[in-house]
C-alpha cells in the first residue's frame, strides 16, 4: 500500500488509497475467478483423456490444482521479473515538463 501512495500529493492521499484497495479487490476476486477456470478446465481435460476411470478420479483435482498453481506461479515470476522496471525511477513534479527524473525513488520528493 505504501509502495502505491508514494509520491502521491497528500491531498489527493485519500483517492489514492481508494483506488488501490479496489484495484486488490478486484483483482483478488478476478484471479480466484480465473485460476479456479483454470482449474476446472485443466481437471475436465485430464478426466476426458484418461480412459481408466479409477487413475483419473484419484488424479484428476490433483493435476487440475497443478495446473493452475503452475499457472499463478509464471504469474508471479513475470509479475517479478517487472517489477523492478516500475519502481526504480520516479518522475518528480518538481522537474521541468519532459525531463526524465532518473534519480533513483528513495526518498519521496
Amino acid at each position: 500500500m505504501s509502495t502505491a501512495t508514494s509520491g502521491v500529493p497528500s491531498a489527493d492521499a485519500g483517492a489514492a488509497s481508494a483506488t488501490v484497495n479496489a484495484a486488490q479487490q478486484i483483482g483478488g476476486s478476478l484471479g480466484t475467478a480465473l485460476l479456479n477456470t483454470i482449474a476446472a478446465t485443466a481437471t475436465t481435460w485430464y478426466f476426458a483423456t484418461h480412459p481408466s476411470p479409477v487413475s483419473a478420479q484419484e488424479n484428476t483435482t490433483i493435476y487440475g490444482f497443478t495446473v493452475a498453481l503452475g499457472v499463478a506461479t509464471a504469474i508471479l515470476l513475470v509479475t517479478a521479473a517487472l517489477m523492478p522496471s516500475r519502481t526504480r525511477w520516479q518522475w518528480r513534479p518538481d522537474h521541468q515538463a519532459g525531463a526524465p527524473d532518473f534519480d533513483a525513488a528513495v526518498d519521496p520528493p
